[in-house]
């Protein structure tokens, strides 16, 4: 008897470390292809991050963008955007209703591609979220891709130069994201249905605070 519960013990020993020896393995494996997206570089932002928004209006914010889509030949963002302010009910992590309002500016790019600046005034008069939204019936071709993707880069560098948005990536199931510090750098994609419209999919590139959602679910 002895040496059957000794057995057992030995067999449920294997079975113990060979699951640690997988999860090791399978951790190594990630670590080794994962990209390394923080970035060395002493270059300060150009758009400043107070921990919760970034301390910048919208008409500011498509200016300093522009100077550097200009710079590498990309369409700028149209600065006639439209401003639309509405009120939100929802329930946090205790079940509790609550109200809050929104500011959406809405900043045209091109026909798929648009950039979206979300405030939120009990928060401050600086941008919450910064979104750049990409609509289309099909699936985005590689070029459309790459152009959405320089766009984001862009944003990147003037909000946070150590991340590399190029090692992002956008191309492994529906979503992906990165912290760093206090900021939540992420990417998903969806399917979208609005009145009147066909289905399409919705592509987010997209950059906060890194923990607005769980106050703020909508994001």
């Amino acid at each position: 008897m002895n040496t059957k519960k000794l057995t057992r013990k030995h067999i449920a020993n294997i079975i113990v470390c060979s699951i640690i020896l997988l999860a090791l393995i399978v951790a190594f494996i990630c670590y080794v292809h994962e990209p390394r997206l923080i970035q060395d570089t002493n270059r300060k932002p150009d758009i400043s991050f107070n921990g919760t928004t970034f301390d910048i209006s919208a008409k500011d914010f498509v200016r300093i963008v522009n100077e550097d889509l200009d710079k590498e030949g990309l369409s700028l963002i149209s600065e006639d955007y439209a401003k639309d302010q509405y009120g939100n009910t929802v329930e946090n992590e205790k079940g509790e209703e609550f109200d809050f309002d929104l500011v959406e500016y809405t900043c045209p790019i091109n026909k798929i591609l648009e950039l979206h600046l979300f405030s939120i005034p009990e928060l401050g008069d600086g941008i919450a979220v910064i979104q750049l939204q990409s609509r289309k019936t099909e699936a985005l071709t590689t070029k459309q891709t790459e152009q959405n993707e320089a766009y984001y880069r862009i944003i990147c560098d003037n909000v946070e130069p150590r991340f590399n948005s190029e090692k992002f990536n956008t191309h492994i199931g529906y979503h992906n994201s990165c912290k760093l510090d206090d900021l939540l750098f992420y990417y998903n994609s969806t399917d979208e249905s609005l009145d009147g419209e066909p289905e399409h999919n919705l592509y987010i590139y997209g950059i906060q605070q890194k923990d607005l959602s769980d106050k703020y679910p909508l994001f």
